[in-house]
């Protein structure tokens, strides 16, 4: 489980430098149509589903990309054998935040069988577990809820129906 979160961190951490570069590049391009804006806000929602990197020459994440995750096809910024290394440390891609977060993590303790970083990471991953399930939980309550409220409505006309177990306005997309 801890694997699968710190993959899913990486994937997270490298996310934000997309979505960092999408809000940039929405300054620049303030007066274009909007669907330029939905193309680049679905580059950052592709880099949070796949969970592999595609290399290119001119891609702006390897100004970012931590040291030795080349040729890996996943950028880590959280190595896998954190929890077991002596010294943990984290690249962030950036010298002054990377020594900031790794001032703060805690240093191994040889004598003790589990490393701190370990539990800590343990801990975040069920955290992230937590927060997922209820998550998915909340949706399928919400949805079961809106559907059984709008089981009764009645077509008014095209796509638009009506029903008194519903006081806010709504559209569907079907």
């Amino acid at each position: 489980m801890t694997d699968l979160w710190i993959s899913i961190l990486n994937m997270s951490i490298t996310a934000s430098y997309v979505a960092v570069a999408v809000m940039l590049a929405r300054i620049l391009l303030r007066r274009a149509p909007k669907i330029f804006s939905y193309m680049l806000w679905s580059a950052v929602m592709i880099r949070l589903i796949l969970p592999v990197s595609f290399t290119s020459s001119f891609s702006i994440l390897k100004l970012a990309g931590p040291a030795g995750s080349s040729g890996t096809g996943q950028m880590q910024f959280v190595p896998k054998n954190m929890g077991m290394q002596a010294q943990p440390a984290v690249d962030t891609g950036t010298a002054s935040a990377g020594s900031l977060l790794n001032s703060l993590l805690p240093p191994a303790a040889p004598a003790a069988s589990v490393n701190r970083v370990q539990i800590i990471l343990w801990a975040g991953s069920m955290i992230w577990l937590i927060g997922a399930i209820t998550l998915l939980l909340y949706s399928v309550f919400s949805y079961v809820r809106i559907m059984r409220r709008v089981r009764t409505a009645t077509l008014v006309k095209g796509h638009v129906f009506e029903t008194d177990q519903i006081m806010t306005p709504s559209s569907s997309a079907s």
